[in-house]
């Protein structure tokens, strides 16, 4: 089998869930963050689209290198939910997990290769957690629904 043949990219759409499965490579952090912001748009979500995609990408980014090691053999997930007053992004990685507990996420150390994706993250998300393994991350994020509907998800869940 080739990694072209290898290469997974499966979405799934319903209603207010967004769920995609993809093989860890780093041309499908671009294809993730297009089809994911392409939901949001289709459902009228007006979010920071710079702060939103920074968490896609980073969450993604950091699956796709520490969790999954680039390996197309290995998938990661990605979960948005449009709820009522928030997003909610989860990242599933096949891999060990990290010591989150023990991590300072903040920009001390802006000189290092690594380390600024969390920070950012932490600085853009109202919330971010992550499982006891290190290998998911859940993060939110507050939107607008464009025309000023109250219940969000109601509405979306209402439409043709």
């Amino acid at each position: 089998m080739t990694n072209q043949e290898a290469v997974v990219f499966d979405v799934t759409e319903s209603g207010s869930d967004f769920r995609l499965v993809m093989s860890a490579t780093l041309p499908n952090l671009d294809r993730a963050d297009e089809v994911i912001t392409q939901f949001l748009s289709d459902r009228s979500i007006s979010v920071d689209l710079f702060e939103f995609r920074i968490l896609i990408r980073e969450s993604m980014l950091n699956a796709v290198l520490h969790g999954a090691e680039k390996d197309p053999e290995k998938s990661v997930s990605v979960d948005v939910r449009i709820q009522e007053s928030y997003l909610e992004l989860v990242v599933t990685d096949p891999g060990p997990g990290f010591d989150w507990r023990n991590k300072d996420f903040d920009y001390d150390e802006l000189d290092t290769v690594g380390g600024r994706g969390c920070a950012l993250m932490q600085e853009f998300a109202q919330s971010m957690e992550y499982n006891d393994a290190g290998n998911q991350l859940r993060l939110t994020k507050t939107y607008e629904l464009i025309g000023g509907t109250e219940h969000p998800v109601e509405s979306l869940d209402s439409q043709p």
